[in-house]
Order: C-alpha cells, then structure tokens, then sequence
C-alpha cells in the first residue's frame, strides 16, 4: 500500500505539473475618433475648405460644405485640434480622446482684418530653455509686443511631450503664469501662443526644462552653508562669520568658474570662530571634494580637510575630517577621553570631484562617498570645543589640504541614502 500511494502521488503531481494554466492577456484599449465643425467667429457659419490637422499628428484633413471633418481614429489622450483658412487667423482648441468614444472638435476662425499685424514672437524668458527646476512649481515668464500697440492676451501650454498640448492657461493677460504639481525628473515643453484684439496668432519657439527636486532640508536644520560661488558666506540659518586666508575660487564640477574654493597645501584656510559649529550626536556633514594627487600621508602628519582639532588633545578635540595613508577618507571625533574614527573602505579618487557625507544618528556614524556606504557604522559622541572650525588644514598650520571643495553642509538631522543622493545630484 505503501508504494502504491507513492505511485498515485508522483503521477498525480506530474499530470498536475502538465495542465495547462489560462494566459491573462492585457486588456486592448481602443482607440477613439476626432470629428468636429470649423465656423466663422463672427457669423458662425460652417467653412469650407479649412485645412484641419492635430497635435500629436493624425491626419491633415480639408473641412466639406458644412464645415465637418473626421481625422480618424486616435490613442486616448490630449490633442490640440489646428485649423487654417487663407484670409483667417488660426484657430485651435483641446480636446480630451476617450478609448472607444467619439470626441467632437468646434473650431472657430476669426476673418482677418486689413492692415492689422499679428503680435511680435513671444520670447520665453523664465525658465531658460535647458534650464533645471529643483522645485514641483515654477513662474513661466515671457515677453512679447505688438507693432499696433494692440493689448494681448496668451495661452500657456506646459507638457511633457513635444510640442506641448496641454494648456495650462487660456488666455490670460499677463506675460507670466505660475505652474504647480511638477513631476520629479521630468522634461517639460513650454509654448506660448499670444493672440491680438482682433484673434491674429503668434506662437512662440518651443522651450523646455527638467525637474530635479533637490532634498527639502528645512533652514532650521542647516547649521552651516558654504556654497563657495565666488564668497565664503554662511548661508545657514546662523549667518556666521568666516574668516577665508589666501583661498582661491575655481571652476565646479559642472566647469562654472568661480564656483568653487580652492587650497594651496599651505597657508589657505577659512575659520569660523563660533561654537555653533559644535555637533551633537544627530548631524549629517556633507560636501564636494576634490584633492590633488599629491595629498596623503606625508612626513608631518595626516592631511586634516576640516575639523575643530587642536594641538593639544583630546583635551579640546572635538571632530575632523582627513586624508590618511594617501587613499583613506577618515572621520575622528573624541568625547574628552576616547577616540572613535569612522574610516572609508573604498578608495577616493585623486584629482576629480568626489562627494562626501558623514552621518550620525543617535551616534552611530557612517561615512558615504558618491551616495554609497562605504564604512561599518561605529559610535562617536563628539565632546564640544571652543576651537574655531578650521577649513582647509588644521589651526597650526602642522596639517593642510591642497585640493577644491564645493557646497560644505553642517545639517542637524542624519540624512538617509536616498537624500543624500538627492542633495549630491540636483
């Protein structure tokens, strides 16, 4: 019996294992149909022989007798409906495709009128095409004239598809509009189509921008901002006062010149005399690095990048940060008796931009570099120190850092991984 029920139970999983299993197929969505009317504006009777054509493309189609069009079938979605006749103006309008369902169009064109001008090309100021936006809102700002001294008016339209189809504003008077609930990591396309008191069109060039939502870290968090563009202003919430010492400003990451510091190796250094650059045991230090290929270990001492560490420790040792052994990133602090070091496992690179972070939470510190992990989580509890925070090598002048280094951050909340990369790439 005992063979038997295995038997029965290996042919029953064998003819379990052939049947066939029912394949779930997507549903089809499908597509719907752009019919419409094109009338006078004025007399609203139906014209003839309107040339009729759509963004996204369908057909380009000619109005019949009764001013009727049919561009065919098209995928559900927005479409700005085009419509031309000689001796009119343009006219358009947005209509919304549904699957399975039959969208009507009405167009109207308004006659033109003799001598009259159309406006002047509107030029899109803000934002700069190709320009990033870091926020989910932004003002689109334009400029435009008429030669007739004419008032305008203006459609916006803000998409991400090109050209743009989706009209964000019907004719308004002002030559800026505010847009809301972006998309982080988007492309938008922007066009602006400014209309005269007479309906004559001018459309603009097309211009777009991308979204790059930078890591909302409220003011009272930023214990310190050196952006480095061209000053050694604090820009954090206390406003501190530095003292920079023969730096130099160079070119960022990006090849902006002036937008980054750089350190000779030897009397270059910025100090910010306050106590406020104290850190607690819930911090997030983070920055640009770039050293030369000359800094490691050398016969005086490690290269010390920043810190509040003096001669005499640990008696007023706080925390610093250093190049040890030529290709180690190593973050000290001392709690008045004891060390603890937070060491890089990877090896920075010499001689191009590195980023790097210093997180404690609850003190447990780790170190990041380009967004990655790259040391065991160990714990420090800095003691504070009245010693100035020294930038760019130690206080006397026994340790330095010859290299650039770009937007220093002093936040007071750990920062996890997915905002660091969020501060590091906007």
């Amino acid at each position: 019996m005992r063979k038997f029920y295995t038997i029965v139970m290996v042919t029953c999983l064998y003819l379990t294992s052939c049947i066939d299993k029912p394949v779930v197929e997507a549903p089809i969505v499908a597509d719907g149909k752009i019919v419409g009317y094109v009338h006078d504006n004025k007399t609203l009777e139906p014209l003839a022989n309107a040339l009729v054509s759509s963004e996204p493309a369908t057909e380009s189609v000619l109005t019949d007798s009764e001013g009727y069009f049919y561009l065919g079938n098209a995928s559900p979605g927005t479409y700005r409906i085009i419509a031309t006749k000689e001796a009119y103006y343009l006219g358009n309008v947005s209509i919304s495709v549904k699957s399975d369902k039959e969208t009507r169009a009405f167009v109207k064109l308004t006659a033109k009128v003799d001598a009259n001008n159309a406006p002047e090309l509107p030029i899109i100021e803000f934002p700069a095409s190709g320009d990033l936006v870091y926020d989910d809102t932004t003002n689109i700002v334009w400029s435009c004239s008429d030669i007739d001294g004419d008032k305008l008016t203006y459609d916006v339209y803000c998409d991400t598809v090109n050209p743009p189809i989706y009209k964000v504003a019907n004719r308004i008077s002002k030559s800026e509009f505010h847009v809301e609930n972006l998309k982080d990591s988007m492309k938008y396309y922007i066009r602006i189509v400014a209309y005269d008191i007479y309906d004559a069109v001018t459309e603009s060039d097309v211009s777009h921008f991308t979204t790059k939502f930078r890591t909302q870290v409220a003011l009272d968090d930023i214990e310190l901002y050196l952006s480095f563009d061209g000053h050694t202003l604090d820009q954090g919430k206390y406003l501190l006062q530095t003292a920079p010492h023969n730096i130099q400003f160079t070119e960022d990451r990006d090849g902006v010149e002036n937008n980054a510091v750089y350190f000779n190796g030897s009397t270059a250094k910025i100090s910010i005399p306050s106590d406020l650059t104290n850190i607690g045991v819930d911090y997030t230090i983070m920055f640009w690095i770039n050293p030369d290929v000359s800094m490691g270990k050398t016969n005086k001492t490690d290269n010390n990048i920043f810190g509040k560490w003096g001669p005499i420790a640990p008696a007023n040792a706080s925390y610093v940060f250093y190049i040890y052994n030529i290709n180690t990133f190593i973050f000290r602090v001392c709690d008045g008796e004891d060390y603890s070091s937070s060491v890089s496992t990877a090896i920075p690179a010499k001689a191009i931009w590195t980023h790097v972070a210093i997180v404690s939470n609850m003190g447990k510190m780790v170190l990041y570099i380009n967004g990655n992990m790259v040391s065991e989580i160990v714990e420090g509890f800095p003691q504070k120190s009245g010693l100035p925070l020294i930038i760019g090598g130690s206080d006397d002048g026994t340790s330095y850092f010859r290299g650039k280094l770009d937007e220093f951050y002093m936040i007071s909340q750990p920062l996890d991984q997915v905002s660091i990369k969020k501060m590091m790439n906007y």
